[in-house]
């Protein structure tokens, strides 16, 4: 690790802080990543009103639609598809059974990059 630094930091973590040197072309993928957050976070928006109003023409409520398919000059644009997939309610399960749901939490530990530039 020729370009690393150790310092201590002030963080509220008992390790030092670990820092590398990068170089200018490293350094702009940062910025690159800070750009590519910002386009997905303005489709995820755009994809999020769009779907609004689909569900609105799909007549969808919480469990069922009115339609099915939508179609335009008799051409099939898109199906509203339902599915179903087990899921278990945390809530309930903790009350109903404290000590299990204790015993059965478990943390994970993993990794993103927070950009500092932007």
């Amino acid at each position: 690790m020729a370009n690393a630094d150790v310092r201590s930091t002030t963080h509220s973590t008992t390790q030092a802080e670990r820092i590398r040197k990068v170089s200018n072309a490293e350094a702009e993928l940062v910025a690159e990543l800070v750009k590519v957050r910002a386009e997905i976070s303005a489709l995820e928006s755009r994809k999020n009103e769009i779907a609004e109003v689909l569900n609105k023409l799909f007549g969808k409520q919480e469990t069922e639609s009115e339609y099915d398919l939508l179609i335009n000059r008799n051409r099939e644009l898109v199906r509203m598809k339902w599915k179903s997939r087990p899921d278990v309610d945390k809530k309930k399960l903790a009350e109903a059974f404290p000590d299990a749901f204790a015993k059965c939490q478990k943390v994970i530990t993993y990794a993103e990059i927070v950009t500092l530039h932007k």
